[in-house]
């Protein structure tokens, strides 16, 4: 059998940009395991939406959202992500 996620309720389904991280060279050092703070907002892909969204976004849009209000389970052993269209902030898309 084939599932497929498709958010309801308002909610978008979107994942993690992958980012590129410099390498920064610092003078201090941290020790091993040291968590260091998420940014509060940032950029992520949207997947899906739910048929009664009313924002203006499709599949492939970026969108800037709260990190804090980003809802993570486990479907088809791989974690999903899921907003709910009042928590995004800005749709940025490519011109």
């Amino acid at each position: 059998m084939i599932y497929s996620l498709e958010p309801v309720n308002r909610y978008l389904l979107i994942q993690e940009i992958e980012k590129v991280e410099e390498e920064k060279s610092s003078a201090v050092l941290l020790p091993d395991g040291l968590m260091t703070q998420k940014p509060v907002h940032e950029y992520y892909e949207v997947l899906n939406k739910a048929g009664d969204c009313n924002i203006d976004v499709e599949s492939g849009d970026f969108v800037v959202v709260s990190n804090n209000m980003v809802e993570r389970f486990k479907f088809k052993e791989a974690e999903q992500l899921m907003i709910l269209e009042n928590y995004v902030l800005a749709v940025v898309r490519m011109n």
